[in-house]
């Protein structure tokens, strides 16, 4: 989409209107631009953390940024990320011309924006009325309880953030947007058998879900239960991944359709050895319009209004998401750091993990309680190596806590060897995942 050039973006201050935005776009456009717009980024956050009854201050960090992006001949376009208001002639004339030399695009017009950002759900109005006790309250009741649950889980770190984010874009055919929105979140992390760690992030735009989510209550019983007498696995072993976990390992998987070609990431994965295709029971929804979703927005980095994208339908890959200035309308899914997925949904089953469990006696199954290494997930390779903790099950039966697992697999190869999808589902920050049962790990200790 054009150049990107990062300068210094910070600037104290949270800024309604930046009276420099129309300055900006009147020399943009004097220095040979057809079309520009600025885009404004505010964000104010206050963070609290504790640990073992130790209480830190409540910080608060500020930060601005602005976005110039110039148009010109057929939808060519360039950007420049730049704070201060001093942005030289002679650099708008060199941003005008690189933009010459960008592909053919999509350019901007008056009509992009067009829904309404106080019906989404992103705004908490009670945000102006939160105060430092408050904050520092939730944040020791969350720690507190969480230690109560068992003498042999230990409580760690546990913070409480909340972070107010206005966006302003601004065009030069004298379109105006304006958005507000809030992101809470908790965090907390238990310790247990010596130097095992559960840690868990619960994010919301209202404040009211954190405070009705006991989640260290929570991440202290799964830790009790993973205590005792340890069960060792080595070699095949079916799997169940939580919805916390699905969440995880499709949030990581949506990454690839933001690249320019999300097919030459998994074409490379089949050569590899992997399926022309995936589970048809596989249905990936991306929607940045959801309401009350944690990615929702009612436009982009680019003025534009996101819209439904279908990622993956009965196992193939039917969608990606489209940029600015490729020539095919965008989907409303770009930052300032490039494409990125919105609010994720996926088809869930019609029988809970217990029934599933049940419905296939014949193998033990793992059933994962937390595990790390989804970020790392290769997704050229489609390599995939996580280390978990969870509760090895026959139908009904617990045959012990497996603690420290190492869990190896190709994503094309468990995609296709799923199992079955349960009906257990809940919203983990921006995906809503089921749990599922899936073939194709191999274990090791």
């Amino acid at each position: 989409m054009g150049l990107v050039i990062y300068l210094d973006v910070r600037h104290l201050g949270v800024v309604l209107i930046d009276k420099a935005a129309n300055d900006l776009i009147r020399r943009a456009k004097a220095s040979g631009a057809i079309a520009a717009t600025v885009s404004l980024y505010t964000h104010l956050e206050h963070v609290v953390t504790t640990m073992q009854g130790e209480v830190s201050p409540v910080t608060h960090h500020e930060s601005m940024s602005r976005v110039l992006t110039v148009w010109v001949g057929e939808g060519q376009s360039a950007e420049l990320i730049d704070a201060g208001l001093s942005v030289s002639d002679q650099a708008l004339t060199e941003l005008v011309a690189r933009a010459h030399g960008a592909p053919v695009g999509w350019m901007t017009n008056k009509h992009q924006v067009q829904s309404k950002a106080g019906q989404l759900g992103i705004m908490d109005p009670r945000y102006g009325r939160l105060k430092d006790t408050s904050r520092i309250e939730y944040v020791v009741d969350t720690e507190r309880l969480a230690s109560k649950v068992d003498a042999r889980v230990k409580t760690g770190l546990f913070s409480f953030s909340d972070t107010y984010t206005q966006r302003l874009w601004v065009s030069s055919y004298g379109t105006i947007r304006q958005e507000e929105s809030t992101v809470f979140r908790g965090s907390g992390s238990v310790l247990f058998a010596k130097n095992d760690v559960i840690h868990e992030v619960v994010e919301s735009r209202q404040l009211a879900t954190l405070y009705s989510l006991p989640f260290g209550v929570k991440i202290a019983r799964r830790a009790a239960a993973l205590l005792g007498p340890t069960q060792q696995l080595n070699g095949s072993v079916r799997v169940v991944l939580p919805s916390w976990l699905s969440a995880k390992l499709f949030g990581r998987i949506a990454e690839v359709f933001g690249r320019p070609d999300p097919m030459l990431s998994f074409v490379q994965l089949i050569k590899n050895g992997g399926p022309e295709q995936f589970s048809p029971h596989f249905h990936l929804l991306d929607d940045g319009g959801l309401n009350g979703g944690l990615r929702t927005t009612s436009f982009d980095h680019c003025g534009v209004r996101p819209i439904v994208t279908s990622l993956i339908r009965d196992g193939q890959m039917i969608g990606r998401y489209q940029p600015i200035g490729d020539g095919l309308s965008p989907t409303g899914h770009a930052t300032i750091k490039g494409l990125r997925p919105s609010n994720l949904t996926m088809r869930c089953g019609t029988r809970s993990v217990d029934a599933i469990l049940n419905d296939h006696p014949e193998l033990p199954v793992l059933v994962l309680d937390a595990a790390t290494g989804f970020d790392e997930i290769d997704l050229d390779s489609g390599e995939v190596n996580l280390v978990g903790h969870g509760q090895l099950r026959r139908a009904s039966e617990t045959l012990g806590p497996v603690r420290n697992v190492k869990l190896r697999g190709n994503l094309c190869v468990l995609l296709n060897n799923l199992v079955t999808l349960a009906s257990n589902m809940d919203r983990v920050g921006h995906v809503d995942a089921p749990a599922m049962m899936l073939d194709g790990f191999t274990a090791s200790h």
